[in-house]
Order: structure tokens, then sequence, then C-alpha cells
């Protein structure tokens, strides 16, 4: 009891002062440096080291929620993208290739437009330059035939063949299968796809290629295009040769109306004027004129040496007055019938100068009708002999086969194709929505 009572309290008060005393310097010295920092430390690094909540709460729960996010964020949306954009597509595309598309058997053959004609480049010497015949543009023509809706109705009208059957049969799959009444002008475009037509012009040989799910659909397809076209190289070459010819006998019409029209101007000239020759003619006018004025000529200079020994009224003065005067009256009368001297006369008073030029016209006229007749008959018989070089024909190098087995699809290649194609699609979209991301953040 006595250890109680004296030792316990007393030793507690002592303490206790001693404790204040010490926490009261202690106290008054803290506020003094936390006021100094305070003005010199306003970074915000300083918050989060005076924060003594993360360390208690949730420490070690926190690093890994903020990791399972980004996960989820970037890993399993890259994986989760690249499945149902590249592995899922794919897959599908192996599995359509694998079970669902159906075989195709492609048939071909090749085929070169051949004639005896030349080109003009020919002719020059420039043989050797691809494309320089004329036979080039006609398999370019026939090419363009077969890829034109020209050729599936002249298939339907001269062999009786709808070619929209072959591809919309049953046992076609889903993917290549057609209606069997699409219209033609959607049907050219899967016509155009399903074919292949192509030149060398190297060889000048055109090779035509078609795709069909029989190896006797195939066949037949390539028999009906080489029928046509066949058709249509023997229509060009019968046009051409028409078209020459045509050409060149109307150019000799033209020329020999133009020629009898000019002959019979002429003609119609003689009868009107009752002159067969005006040239003669005028020559013969301009030969009185030119005698009757030496005439004239001669008899004054008799007057005037009469005139000298005789006087005006001697009969010998009224003769040569009388002769010179006849003389001077048919001189005037040949001159008006050889021009008017500025009076001008019509119908049948036409001077021999109006006459003679109306005949030069017309002589001129028909002697460029006779030229342009001789020129047209000679290019009538160069036509002639061109369109005999005109004859085209169809040389069939390969005759269409028949396939045995199918070539096509390549589906393990069409396969991978697309599956690096969906990578690289893939991979670009996720580059692009990476760095939209990270602009966003």
């Amino acid at each position: 009891m006595t250890v109680v009572k004296p030792s316990v309290p007393e030793p507690d008060k002592s303490a206790t002062p001693a404790v204040a005393k010490a926490a009261a310097p202690a106290v008054a010295k803290a506020p003094a440096p936390a006021v100094a920092k305070a003005p010199a430390a306003p970074k915000p690094v300083t918050v989060p080291e005076l924060k003594p909540l993360p360390e208690v709460p949730v420490p070690e729960v926190s690093v890994p929620a903020g990791w399972i996010g980004r996960l989820r964020k970037s890993v399993s949306w890259a994986q989760l993208s690249f499945l149902a954009a590249v592995i899922v597509p794919a897959l599908l595309v192996g599995l359509y290739y694998l079970f669902i598309a159906s075989d195709q058997y492609r048939s071909e053959m090749r085929f070169a437009v051949r004639g005896t004609e030349r080109s003009t480049l020919e002719n020059l010497g420039l043989n050797a330059i691809p494309g320089a015949t004329e036979k080039a543009g006609d398999a370019y023509i026939v090419i363009d035939y077969i890829h034109s809706k020209q050729i599936l109705l002249d298939i339907q009208e001269k062999l009786g063949i709808d070619m929209r059957q072959f591809f919309s049969k049953p046992d076609v799959d889903f993917v290549y299968r057609i209606d069997p009444n699409m219209p033609l002008e959607k049907f050219i475009d899967y016509w155009r796809w399903m074919i292949d037509a192509s030149y060398n012009s190297t060889t000048s040989i055109t090779t035509f290629q078609v795709n069909a799910f029989s190896g006797e659909d195939s066949a037949a397809i390539a028999n009906a295009v080489l029928k046509v076209s066949t058709e249509l190289v023997n229509d060009l070459s019968t046009k051409a040769r028409e078209q020459l010819i045509t050409n060149a006998q109307t150019e000799v019409t033209r020329t020999e109306d133009r020629l009898v029209a000019a002959r019979q101007g002429m003609a119609q000239f003689r009868d009107t004027t009752q002159i067969t020759d005006p040239l003669a003619l005028g020559q013969a006018e301009l030969a009185l004129v030119q005698g009757l004025e030496a005439k004239i000529i001669d008899a004054k200079s008799r007057r005037a040496v009469l005139l000298r020994t005789a006087s005006p009224d001697s009969p010998s003065v009224l003769v040569l007055n009388r002769q010179i005067d006849a003389d001077q009256a048919e001189l005037d009368a040949r001159r008006q019938v050889i021009g008017s001297g500025g009076e001008g006369k019509t119908g049948d008073n036409r001077t021999l100068t109006n006459k003679l030029t109306e005949y030069n016209v017309l002589a001129l006229e028909q002697e460029f009708a006779e030229k342009a007749y001789t020129a047209a008959l000679s290019s009538l018989e160069t036509s002639q002999a061109e369109a005999r070089r005109q004859d085209r024909y169809f040389a069939i190098a390969v005759e269409p086969n028949l396939p045995e087995i199918p070539l096509y699809p390549l589906g393990l290649i069409n396969t991978l194709v697309a599956f690096f194609g969906l990578c690289v699609v893939w991979l670009i979209g996720y580059l692009v929505a990476q760095a939209i991301r990270d602009h966003t953040v």
C-alpha cells in the first residue's frame, strides 16, 4: 500500500510537465519551417507525397486494377478485332472454297484474222511495227465484239442459244449462279467476268478463254463464239469490198452525169448559135476586118495622090470616095459582129465575142468533165482490184477444246490472298485507331 500511494502519482506529475515543456518548443518550431516551405514549394509533386491515403486503403489492389483496364483497352481489343476482322472472314472464305464453291472448267481457242491486203504502213516498209497491219484492227474489232452485248444477241438469234442458261443451273454455287431471266444489260458484266480475249501483236493471234461449270458448257460457249465471230469477219470482208466498189462506182456515175451535161450544153450552144466552131469563125471575121482595113487604107492613099492633080469633084475622086465609104460601112458591120463596142446585146443578137466566151466556158467544162470521168474509171478499176485483195478469213490456230479437269477456283491461293488482304486492312485500321486514341489522350 505504501508503494501504491506515494510512488505512482508523483512521478506521473513530474513527467507530465516535462512532456508539455518538451512539446511546447517542438510545436513552436514546427510551424516556422512549415511557413517557410509553403511559399517555396508550389509544385504539384508535393501533394501526392504528403497524402498518406494511397498507402493505407488499397496499396496493392489499385495496381492490378489499372493493369487489367489497360489490358482490356489495348491487348484484348486488338485480339478480338483481329479475330473478328481477319480470322473469321478468312475461315469463312476457306470453308466456302472447300465445301461450297463449284468447279470451273476453262475452254480455250486461238485464231487469227488473215487477208491479202497491204496497209499503208506496209507500203512504206513499216510492216515490222506491231499493229501496223489492217488485220490487227480487225482482230481488235473481233475482241470488242466478243465483249459486247451484240454477240449475246447474235448467238441467241442465229444459233438459238441463250448464254444465261449455262450460268443459272441449280448445281452452280450461290455466288456464281445468276437468274435465268437476268436482263442482258446486267448479264454483260457477268459475261465479261467469265471470259477473256486478248491479242498478241507479235504473232497476230487472238486468244479466247471462257470459264463454265462443266466441260461441255465451256466447249459449247467457245464454239458458239467461234461461229458468230467467223460470220462477223466474213461480213466485214464483204462489206469492205462492197463499200470500196460502191464508192468508186458512185464517183463514176457522178462524173459521167457531169460529162453528159457538159456535152449537152455544148450541143445546145451550137444549135442555138448555128456556129460549129466559134474560134474558127472569129479568126475568119478577124481576117475580113483586117482585109477591109487594108483596102480602106489603100483607097485613101490613092485618093490623096489623085487630089494632087485632080479636083475633088472629078469622077475618079468620087469613085474612090464611094469605094472608101462602102468599105468603111462593111468594116463597121464586121466590127459589130465581133463586138458591140460597149453596147450590150442579148439573145440571138449577141456578138461573136460573147458567143466565143460562152463557148470557151462550155469547152472548159467539157474538158474537165472528160478528165474527171477518165480518172473515175481508172479509180473504179483500181478499186475493183483492191476489193479482190480485201478478202479476210478466220484462221483457227487452236480449236475450242473440251476440258477434262477443273482448273478453278484456286481455293488455297484465294484463301491466302483473302487472309493477307484482311491482315493488311486490319493493320491499317488498328494503326489508325491507335493514332486517334493517342491524340485523344
